[in-house]
């Protein structure tokens, strides 16, 4: 917001959803470590998806709850991401994003049809993380 720009958060936002696109179709590593002999080494912490998307998402969703574009923009990479999450976790962190977003567009914009056009794009997101994982490509 300090210049005005929403072309770079959108801009940021779809590679972040690529990166995120990725990342959500990958098995999550073991905390365990175990040497050539299956003892167990190392018991090391784990980053998930969920952490990956709250340090993805939440500056960007925090600053840009004022910008329809933004707003807009992270709804529709939810959407996306959401095509490719299986793990219930995982989907349930979407969500979560999804209800900050639109709870944030509900106090951050001004403009009752921006607000309605974030709520239905909200509610779309909302309907396609509701149906089952079956439904992913």
């Amino acid at each position: 917001p300090g210049v005005n720009d929403p072309f770079t958060a959108v801009t940021c936002v779809d590679h972040l959803g690529s990166a995120l696109c990725r990342l959500v179709q990958r098995d999550m590593p073991s905390p365990f470590r175990h040497d050539s002999q299956g003892q167990l080494r190392i018991i090391a912490p784990v980053v998930t998806f969920p952490d990956v998307m709250d340090a993805a998402f939440n500056q960007i969703r925090q600053y840009g709850r004022s910008s329809v574009a933004v707003t807009i923009r992270l709804l529709e990479t939810i959407a996306v991401i959401a095509g490719f999450a299986h793990r219930p976790e995982d989907r349930a962190a979407l969500l979560r994003h999804a209800e900050m977003i639109a709870r944030g567009a509900r106090e951050g914009l001004p403009e009752d049809e921006d607000r309605q056009e974030v709520e239905d794009r909200y509610q779309s997101v909302n309907q396609l993380l509701s149906e089952s994982t079956d439904s992913c490509p």
